[in-house]
């Protein structure tokens, strides 16, 4: 049963469901990578080995997103894929200390089905907006870098983990119903211009995901300071940008925030300061994206977080290859912005609109 088929009655409301996700978030991305770093201590594997299952984790972690998201949206399985997600990490956490690779392959396949289920729901209940979807991707990353100190400590964090997942599985599938935002009025929009602008928005999402690991990457390896105060203005970012967006307009807060960032990001190489300041304005307009890939092909929720996440690999690719793109930061903050402009006036132009508040059509918002 889905979380459409439930039968009404006590609904948790959208922002009190994507803050609720959002915590769980950060408990399956620090398992994720809690048990990665594991091996560093234990030295059975190499650092080359270690690099190759990180790697082989955010391919399955990232890349198996979009096609589960069309299987989730073909079923309707939101919540089914949540709990699976929560339920297989808990496995990955048993099996790993006796299977480093099929644990590391296991929890990818976790984190897949986690985001894609609990984002799909997310955007699902709150069409039109952009606040619940960065309320919810936020802290991701706060949990990517306990995850990192965690695995390594020496602490009995395994049991804890287990324990955790399988109680927010179980939570999962009992809750209610999430309440879902009225829809406003559609407009049909040509098959042609709903894959422009899709295509717009998905450079966007890979430009700023190039920026954002070059940017704020060097500083985060200087000292775990830097990397507390990176992730602090990752995990801010994203989940106030979408606040931000719904109340000043999706395009004002893009424009001001990617021109901002453009005057900033030639510094951010020679100040942490800078880098940290770019980390938060980069990811202003994480819930902005997200939510206009949802406006873009509606009722395919699931779909638009999918493509999104696997689109954030594909950014991630010429910082994981080690290949010098320093150089090439603000013309890619450039062709950020007007990507993420060309697509949200194509969304404003085209489309099919979806209610932001009751009455109210996503247009306005963007």
């Amino acid at each position: 049963m889905t979380v459409a088929d439930r039968p009404p009655g006590v609904r948790v409301p959208p922002l009190a469901a994507a803050a609720g996700l959002g915590l769980l978030h950060a408990l399956v991305d620090a398992t994720s990578l809690a048990i990665l770093y594991f091996e560093v201590p234990l030295e059975r594997l190499s650092i080359e080995q270690i690099g190759l299952l990180v790697l082989l984790y955010n391919c399955a972690a990232f890349g198996l997103q979009a096609p589960l998201g069309m299987l989730a949206d073909w079923l309707g399985s939101y919540r089914a894929m949540t709990v699976a997600g929560l339920l297989l990490a808990a496995t990955a956490v048993a099996i790993s200390p006796a299977e480093p690779w099929t644990a590391g392959l296991v929890v990818g396949l976790a984190n897949a089905l986690f985001h894609t289920g609990a984002g799909g729901a997310v955007l699902r209940s709150s069409p039109g907006r952009a606040t619940e979807p960065g309320i919810f991707i936020g802290p991701g990353t706060a949990g990517v870098l306990i995850g990192i100190q965690l695995g390594p400590s020496g602490l009995p964090w395994q049991q804890v983990a287990i324990v955790a997942l399988a109680i927010a599985g179980v939570a999962v599938a009992i809750a209610p119903s999430l309440q879902r935002l009225p829809a406003g009025e559609r407009r049909s929009r040509a098959a042609w211009l709903a894959a422009l602008c899709v295509a717009a928005l998905l450079v966007s999402v890979a430009a700023r995901s190039l920026v954002g690991g070059a940017a704020g990457g060097a500083w985060s390896r200087v000292s775990v300071h830097w990397a507390v105060a990176l992730t602090a203005a990752t995990v801010a970012g994203k989940m106030l940008g979408g606040l931000l967006a719904d109340r000043v307009g999706w395009r004002t807060l893009s424009v001001a925030s990617l021109a901002a960032l453009a005057a900033l990001v030639g510094r951010t190489a020679a100040s942490g300061q800078a880098a940290v300041a770019g980390a938060l304005l980069v990811q202003l307009t994480t819930g902005i994206t997200a939510a206009a890939l949802c406006v873009a092909l509606p009722n395919r929720p699931a779909t638009a977080f999918g493509l999104a996440s696997g689109t954030i690999l594909l950014g991630a690719v010429p910082g994981m290859a080690g290949w010098p793109v320093s150089g090439w930061l603000l013309p890619v903050v450039i062709a950020a912005a007007g990507a993420l402009f060309a697509g949200l006036g194509l969304l404003r132009q085209g489309g099919r609109a979806n209610s932001a508040h009751q009455g109210q059509q996503t247009q306005s918002a963007i």
